[in-house]
């Protein structure tokens, strides 16, 4: 992909996502650096890491600094969450554009290239997404996750942000890997919801269509997200009734998206995450056989009604 110089370039921040990210870090690093677009500033965030991630990153940092225009990392006396991480490392940032990665994720050569000259072309996009690889924590291909996304209405041209708000209320089709945001999105909206520090995406990508802001989808490949037994989605999946990031998750839709749905579909949800919240502090959130059977018992028939009443928003 043929580009201007650095100085002829729009400034995009990269900002990596690090928390006892000691084991992938450096192969998320070495894709950013090999990167064709020439003008990147890079922060490299840490939510108080206890492994060895912040002494990768500083001797890569030493031998590679040359290659950015800024480079630096900011620490964290102790862990805040995700959110937190994030809104910090944005705060710090100079670029236009504003690149998020997790620390086990890894970027296409071409990836920065494409977005930023998307986003030049079109002016009038402030968030942009792609297609995402999903790998498995060998690094061995698991799926597409975009398969279907150039068919999804969330992603039609025509779509307007409050018809994507509505979908968003339901399913979150937006995968936060591949997303690109120009900085004066945070200025106009505001940064990520700190009250749930593990699942800020959605409920930012539905900030930003509640304020008129259109997610946009380009059909390219640019990213590479890598699944694995520490992600916050699965950590400690198989003892837990929920995983962290599932609480969090359900406790942002009852208080962020309950007011937004139809009344019989909004009684659904209440009773369903109230009631698994609930069984949560019951059982110590530990998985049994007999809190699996509660779940199962109270929750199957509501949630089938819910499945049927949104039926129309997943295609």
């Amino acid at each position: 992909m043929q580009l201007k110089e650095k100085n002829q370039t729009p400034l995009t921040t990269v900002i990596v996502v690090t928390y006892n990210s000691g084991k992938f870090v450096l192969e998320t690093l070495e894709s950013i650096k090999n990167q064709t677009y020439p003008n990147i500033e890079l922060i490299i965030s840490d939510d108080a890491s206890k492994d060895n991630t912040l002494d990768i990153c500083y001797k890569w940092i030493k031998r590679s600094k040359q290659r950015f225009t800024n480079c630096c990392i900011i620490e964290s006396k102790q862990n805040y969450g995700t959110a937190h991480n994030i809104n910090k490392a944005i705060i710090k940032s100079n670029g236009v554009n504003i690149k998020l990665i997790a620390a086990d994720d890894i970027m296409l050569p071409d990836y920065l290239s494409f977005v930023t000259t998307h986003l030049l072309e079109n002016p009038k996009k402030q968030i942009l997404y792609t297609n995402t690889i999903i790998l498995k924590s060998n690094g061995k291909l698991d799926y597409d996750v975009n398969k279907f996304h150039s068919r999804r209405p969330i992603n039609s041209p025509t779509i307007t942000p409050e018809k994507q708000s509505q979908i968003l209320l339901r399913f979150n089709h937006i995968f936060a890997a591949s997303v690109i945001v120009r900085k004066d999105v945070y200025d106009q909206i505001g940064l990520f919801n700190e009250s749930f520090p593990l699942c800020e995406d959605l409920f930012f990508w539905f900030k930003a269509v509640k304020s008129n802001i259109k997610i946009h989808y380009a059909d390219f490949y640019g990213i590479k997200y890598r699944k694995h037994d520490d992600s916050v989605q699965v950590f400690n999946s198989e003892k837990k009734l929920f995983t962290a990031y599932e609480m969090d998750l359900m406790n942002g839709i009852l208080y962020l998206f309950l007011p937004h749905y139809p009344f019989k579909e909004r009684l659904l949800v209440k009773f369903i995450y109230s009631a698994k919240i609930y069984l949560s502090k019951v059982f110590n959130n530990k998985r049994t056989i007999l809190s699996n059977l509660l779940i199962k018992t109270i929750c199957t028939t509501p949630e089938f009604l819910l499945k049927l009443s949104r039926y129309k928003y997943f295609k």
